[in-house]
């Protein structure tokens, strides 16, 4: 079963871990961690992660495929802080809709032995709030 970290969950987050879910939740453990306790209570509610954590550090460890799902003034923050943690050989992706300092930061902070693959999913439908999240959104 592979492991999916996805930190900052929110609206893009929750789409892909409940698609992921319901199209193939036995291939795939997905735990979630993030500053909003509501977003991690949805998710939970809705069947669209696993498992919470408090800590980005313990949500990340032996995970194979990490999601940065949150605001781009975060997302340095969590590859300089999280880039001993990640597992060698783990794919970490992002949603953000700027990738040149994304890119950017994941060349100059993460380590050779990680994969860095920028993404920017597209919603086929307007999410507003989390009411609007959906397997079929992206």
């Amino acid at each position: 079963m592979t492991k999916i970290a996805i930190l900052g969950i929110d609206i893009v987050g929750l789409c892909i871990a409940l698609s992921l879910k319901q199209n193939h939740g036995n291939d795939f453990q997905i735990i979630a961690a993030g500053a909003e306790p509501e977003n991690l209570k949805f998710a939970k509610s809705i069947g669209a992660v696993d498992k919470t954590e408090n800590s980005a550090r313990k949500c990340v460890i032996d995970a194979e495929i990490v999601i940065l799902d949150a605001p781009l003034h975060y997302i340095k923050d969590l590859l300089e802080n999280l880039s001993p943690h990640f597992s060698s050989g783990a794919t970490i992706t992002d949603t953000g809709s700027l990738k040149q300092p994304i890119i950017k930061w994941a060349n100059e902070l993460l380590p050779s032995s990680v994969n860095f693959v920028a993404s920017r999913p597209v919603p086929k439908s307007n999410l507003w709030s989390l009411e609007d999240v959906n397997a079929d959104a992206l």
